[in-house]
């Protein structure tokens, strides 16, 4: 499973969306660009191999910041199960095989993008550009190179590895588990997966009697209310603990001091109208 982000780097929330998603049954996409197709019979995850989803044992990761965060690793830990192994960073032979796919995709792919370049390596390889087109003449497209990566990395673990035995990445999960290999697999990965994209955040309940403003809370420049806090103005200026998924802001679950939910918060037009993320 993948995910693609845009910018320098990563955040915790982005880690915890790639593992949510590996809980959950891949599905191809609608491509865009109509003389784009999979590799046929292709796919990603245990689903396109054995029929099953499965789910990772052991979860091998750097030491990057994202990894080692709080929210990151509490919630694998407790939703994702399994190990979580928080290996040398800047040691790519530890994870030969991703890196040989993203090898893949930045010369296969990304680096004939227009506006594509490889980074100075060192003082003797100084950057380069790698094609002839501008990223000014050719705007890009996120939903077309979603498609473009989902077909390749598809396509990828359809493909034999010299490194596999010139086997396919498929054929070993398939071989693994046919073969009586410890496969995991549980009747809670959907809820696991919404789990994981939980967090808590402090809240404060603020009001204005005097104008006749009813309780309310700010997160995110949205505000939001409930109709168990109407009158309430005995809650203002009180703290609570917020719990929110952060792929559908529309709502937050209240704490009471004992843990327990006190009034679910909806967020007032327009963030209420559609589903949204963080």
């Amino acid at each position: 499973i993948w995910s693609l982000v845009i910018g320098r780097g990563y955040s915790q929330v982005d880690v915890l969306r790639v593992f949510m998603k590996s809980l959950l049954p891949w599905e191809p996409r609608e491509l865009l660009a109509p003389e784009m197709e999979y590799v046929r019979d292709s796919g990603i995850g245990t689903i396109p191999a054995v029929g099953r989803l499965l789910r990772g044992m052991i979860t091998a990761a750097d030491n990057a910041l994202a990894h080692h965060a709080k929210l990151t690793t509490s919630n694998l830990t407790t939703h994702c199960k399994g190990v979580l192994s928080l290996g040398p960073s800047h040691v790519p032979e530890t994870r030969g095989i991703l890196e040989a796919l993203f090898r893949k995709l930045e010369d296969g792919a990304i680096r004939h993008l227009p506006g594509g370049f490889e980074p100075q390596r060192d003082r003797d390889t100084p950057k380069r550009s790698t094609t002839s087109e501008q990223s000014d003449s050719h705007p890009l497209n996120l939903i077309a190179l979603g498609d473009l990566l989902d077909v390749i990395i598809c396509g990828y673990n359809f493909t034999p590895l010299a490194a596999l035995g010139d086997r396919t990445p498929i054929d070993v999960v398939r071989t693994h588990v046919n073969g009586g290999g410890w496969a995991f697999e549980s009747p809670q990965s959907d809820k696991d997966a919404f789990k994981l994209a939980q967090m808590r955040v402090p809240i404060t309940i603020r009001a204005n009697r005097k104008k006749r403003r009813q309780p309310f809370v700010n997160f995110m420049r949205a505000r939001y209310r409930a109709h168990g806090l109407m009158d309430r103005w005995d809650l203002v200026g009180k703290k609570f603990q917020g719990v929110l998924n952060f792929e559908d802001l529309r709502y937050i679950d209240v704490l009471d001091e004992h843990g327990d939910l006190f009034v679910r918060l909806t967020a007032l037009p327009p963030w209420s109208r559609t589903k949204h993320d963080l």
